[in-house]
């Protein structure tokens, strides 16, 4: 049987838990409100009644003592009877309550953003990373607990206005192209909005084309700079300049991809989604051979034997320190590839795109619904006049320089 008690902060303190069991405490304030007491010492309070019109009686649990406090007990209990009275079961009504509000959270934007990366970005985009990062610094801290169908277009105009204010043109147009690609997908395959909030005209002006690439001195400094940085690094920066490839894909490159000096990158690694061949020359064969194969998994660049580099930021910033080259991207060493063997080894753009991995029809016109071979031939003389042109650029060694030729 239940103890009459006059329930009050310093009076819960002060009880002691009984050996065994448990007892409770009717409060004198609200008579049907009980503090229960375990042999645990845990408190707890709660309010039976009966439902007006039924004759059920109920049981409702109103919270622990002392994250519930007396007042916040009592004032639950008050609006449990009163429901009661007006023929209202408390119980169903919290676990209404209770289920809406696990709803609310489950399509709150952070949560929908969380499941666009997990069910499509990774499984769709090889820059779902940066998918992830650009969500989680620059879109869940506004709009991380808001219903995503309570986000308007006016929404997302103010948050592009923000990141441009901070970060840039091109950030916000980066933050705007993977919003989009969230609320269309969360329209069209989870259903969880009726239209997107994205307009068309909402673009930011100003964004420019990166034109950067390294001149002769830059390169040299850049390649001696990789010469005093051990692996990974070291090597990965000589191949991303030797090769011209993606630095994703030169960082997730595998052992067996290769066969003799021909590195075969499957469509599925590739932005292009497209198989790739990319000839190796004297100079990359000897960076790879330099390398240990470490662990199992059969990558070419790893630390730990189980996934390929990352932390691209900070081996980049020794990279600076040590050559003194600043404002340069590892993208840019692809770009310095292209660069020179176009303007210094007269190499043919559609070779030159073809080793880039580009669209066909972006050099090839409709041609290219007509022409799909691989003009390997050609690439391999071109990697081999750039190896040496790149040689004589990092030793000054003028004799080294071979001028490309179309295979006869």
């Amino acid at each position: 049987m239940a103890n009459h008690k006059r329930l009050t902060t310093i009076g819960i303190n002060s009880l002691k838990p009984p050996s065994t069991g448990r007892v409770e405490y009717l409060d004198a304030v609200v008579p049907q409100l009980a503090l229960r007491l375990t042999a645990s010492g845990v408190k707890s309070f709660a309010v039976r009644m009966r439902i007006n019109g039924t004759g059920k009686q109920v049981r409702v649990t109103l919270g622990e003592f002392p994250s519930t406090s007396i007042e916040k007990a009592r004032q639950g209990a008050r609006d449990a009877l009163n429901a009661a009275k007006r023929g209202v079961d408390p119980t169903g009504e919290k676990h209404r309550q209770r289920a809406s509000e696990r709803e609310r959270a489950a399509n709150d934007f952070a949560a929908v953003a969380d499941l666009f990366i997990q069910r499509y970005a990774r499984r769709k985009n090889r820059q779902w990373r940066e998918q992830q990062r650009i969500l989680d610094k620059y879109v869940k801290p506004r709009w991380g607990r808001r219903p995503i169908s309570d986000i308007g277009k006016s929404d997302v105009v103010r948050l592009l206005d923000e990141v441009e204010d901070g970060s840039g043109v091109y950030m916000a147009n980066r933050t705007l192209a993977t919003v989009r690609k969230l609320f269309n997908w969360a329209m069209d395959e989870r259903g969880l909005i009726t239209a997107t909030p994205i307009g068309r005209s909402m673009a930011r002006q100003g964004e420019k084309a990166r034109e950067r690439h390294l001149n002769d001195d830059e390169i040299g400094a850049v390649w001696t700079a990789s010469t005093k940085t051990p692996y990974p690094f070291g090597p990965f920066t000589q191949l991303l300049l030797l090769t011209g490839q993606r630095r994703d894909e030169v960082a997730s490159m595998r052992w067996e991809e290769f066969d003799g000096d021909i590195w075969t990158l499957p469509a599925s690694k590739t932005k292009a989604g497209r198989q790739h061949t990319v000839p190796l020359s004297n100079m990359a064969l000897e960076v790879l051979g330099a390398i240990p194969p470490i662990g199992e998994s059969g990558l070419v660049f790893t630390t730990n034997g189980t996934t390929h580099i990352s932390g691209f930021s900070k081996a980049k910033a020794r990279l600076d320190k040590l050559s003194r080259v600043t404002d340069w991207r590892y993208h840019d060493l692809r770009a310095t590839m292209a660069t020179q063997m176009e303007t210094e080894l007269r190499i043919p753009p559609h070779i030159v795109g073809a080793l880039l991995n580009h669209d066909p029809k972006s050099y090839k016109g409709v041609t290219s619904v007509y022409t799909r071979g691989d003009p390997i031939d050609e690439k391999n003389g071109a990697m081999r006049a750039w190896s040496n042109l790149l040689a004589r650029i990092v030793s000054c060694d003028e004799s080294a320089v071979v001028t490309f030729r179309q295979p006869s």
